[in-house]
């Protein structure tokens, strides 16, 4: 089966080399696809579908950061050594934007149009029907989460076309037409459980819950209209991949993310698959020396639960004494997963290197001086590898990334569930414990629960609060986290201070305090202390939604910008 993504990527590669993604496009649509000489066998239509599975960047390649593990610059789960300006309420409308496109959609439409209109069965071509009706539900889920309205397309359009020029619909409208599309993809495509090949069944049930729970939830918090029917479809889609057995969670939570090739995994859905000489990331080389250019947040790492089940503002096992060295100490094993602890195989009983900790030609053998200097002390550990093979490949390595997981699934049963006002304990056993099973941490019991005084969420019950970190603390470093601050009408979170380890100078002899580095009144580390005194700055509602370039605004009258922009 491995073979067959294979042959998708050298089919798109040999067929559409040189060109950009647009070029891509715009060059199919110029010429072959929109004749009667092209749609004449099922294989034009796979071969136009084989160009759509570009949509997903996974990794990225070569020497791209990886968005999966970067992404999260954008929330409070990461800090970039340079300040994010999204983040940081410093973004401008620019004059262009390459992620406001059609080309992607034009592709669609074209091979909708020609499936209507062709001489061949429906039965020949109708895994591709479904491909492309799933293609252009991600799409348009895409570009109303950056944009909000956006012009729904359902025909190819040309210089003469009436909507060339037409105004945005609704995002409603969108997401309407979008979910159309996902259940057709549904009904269309065939039943699958392989996570490498070609989009199936199971893979837009993932899809569709995603997008469901999203749009419900967006619709709820922002008083955007009935999200109800969203939230049913999130819960439906989520429970018939959860009945239908072709999934588990990964026995070890570790090797989910570290394994080079994830084709074997049960809780793989849908991955992107790389392969040396073919497809190849430098994730690995990224993680391995680039770290200076990151760190993970105190927030995200306070968000970890101690083994008792309770959160730090409530157990008596926590133990921040000695900062950083004892902080790891009875937490959900997630936490070392995601962040290099003191056990850490990585650094190797050495401490993480900081800002002034590493002076050169002195020996601080405490001191990991090889892995690069951390923004806040705590270094991204998710999805690294001790692969020195591998390492030594630097952009031509071969890490499979990982774009649906069963444990999301369970995550957004669960969460569905809630805002339906139907969850019980079964369903906290069957989605949220088992995802706490694995990292061998005690049951949520619902009749258990008290309210974190430290939460970030003061408005909502204990629940739900905790559902939300289940959700930060299982997907961290997985590019989720800012999507679902946007959603739940929680973008005020990205004006918290980021921070990171408490400094312990006895550790850090040659560091100097306000020249190295910075720390606020409580002794953490400040990386935006001199860029950013006064915080980041969220602008409610401007910044829920990007504003679309001016470009785009001159060519087309009939848009209106963003609010606020």
């Amino acid at each position: 089966m491995k073979n067959k993504i294979y042959l998708l990527l050298l089919l798109a590669i040999v067929a559409f080399s040189g060109c950009s993604d647009d070029e891509f496009f715009d060059t199919l649509s110029d010429t072959d696809l929109e004749t009667d000489l092209y749609w004449t066998t099922a294989t034009d239509y796979e071969l136009v579908c084989n160009g759509l599975y570009t949509f997903y960047t996974g990794h990225s390649t070569k020497w791209t950061n990886s968005p999966i593990v970067f992404g999260d610059d954008k929330s409070d789960n990461l800090v970039p050594e340079t300040v994010n300006e999204w983040a940081a309420g410093l973004y401008t409308v620019p004059s262009s934007d390459a992620s406001y496109t059609y080309s992607t959609v034009r592709t669609i439409n074209t091979l909708l149009e020609a499936a209507d209109e062709t001489d061949l069965t429906f039965t020949e071509i109708s895994t591709y029907v479904g491909e492309a009706n799933f293609f252009k539900a991600e799409f348009y889920f895409e570009k109303c989460k950056r944009y909000g309205a956006y012009q729904w397309l359902d025909e190819v359009l040309d210089e003469d076309s009436g909507d060339l020029y037409s105004a945005r619909d609704s995002r409603n409208t969108c997401m309407d037409s979008a979910m159309a599309c996902i259940n057709r993809a549904i009904d269309y495509l065939d039943e699958g459980t392989s996570n490498h090949s070609r989009i199936h069944r199971n893979i837009a049930l993932a899809a569709k819950a995603r997008m469901a729970l999203h749009e419900g939830t967006y619709r709820k918090y922002h008083d955007s209209g009935d999200y109800t029917e969203y939230l049913q479809e999130a819960y439906d889609a989520a429970l018939e991949l959860m009945e239908s057995g072709d999934y588990s969670l990964q026995s070890d939570f570790r090797t989910l993310f570290s394994q080079e090739d994830k084709s074997d995994s049960p809780e793989v859905i849908l991955m992107k698959d790389y392969e040396v000489d073919l497809l190849t990331t430098a994730i690995l080389y990224e993680l391995n020396y680039n770290n200076n250019n990151e760190g993970v947040s105190k927030s995200l790492v306070d968000d970890f639960l101690c083994t008792d089940g309770l959160p730090i503002s409530q157990s008596s096992l926590y133990d921040e004494s000695e900062g950083w060295f004892t902080e790891f100490n009875n937490r959900d094993s997630r936490l070392s997963v995601t962040v290099a602890a003191p056990d850490s195989e990585w650094l190797d009983g050495t401490y993480p290197n900081i800002n002034g900790a590493y002076v050169s030609g002195t020996e601080t053998p405490e001191i990991n001086n090889t892995i690069g200097v951390s923004t806040t002390g705590y270094l991204i550990e998710k999805h690294w590898d001790n692969n020195a093979t591998n390492t030594a490949l630097a952009q031509w390595a071969a890490y499979d990334a990982i774009i649906y997981r069963y444990g999301e699934t369970l995550l957004i049963y669960a969460e569905a569930a809630y805002e339906l006002g139907v969850l019980t304990q079964d369903d906290v056993d069957k989605s949220i414990n088992l995802l706490r099973a694995r990292a061998g941490m005690p049951d949520m019991v619902i009749a258990d629960l008290v309210k974190d005084a430290d939460s970030d969420f003061s408005d909502i019950d204990a629940t739900l609060d905790e559902i939300r970190r289940e959700r930060r603390v299982e997907l961290a470093i997985e590019n989720f986290r800012y999507d679902d601050l946007m959603r739940w009408a929680a973008g005020d979170l990205l004006e918290n201070r980021l921070l990171g380890m408490k400094f312990m100078a006895s550790y850090y002899p040659n560091v100097e305090v306000d020249s190295d580095l910075y720390l606020d009144d409580d002794g953490y580390i400040w990386p935006y202390a001199t860029d950013l005194p006064d915080g980041r700055t969220f602008t409610s509602p401007q910044m829920y939604l990007y504003p679309l370039p001016t470009d785009e605004l001159t060519l087309n009258p009939n848009l209106t910008q963003n609010p606020g922009w």
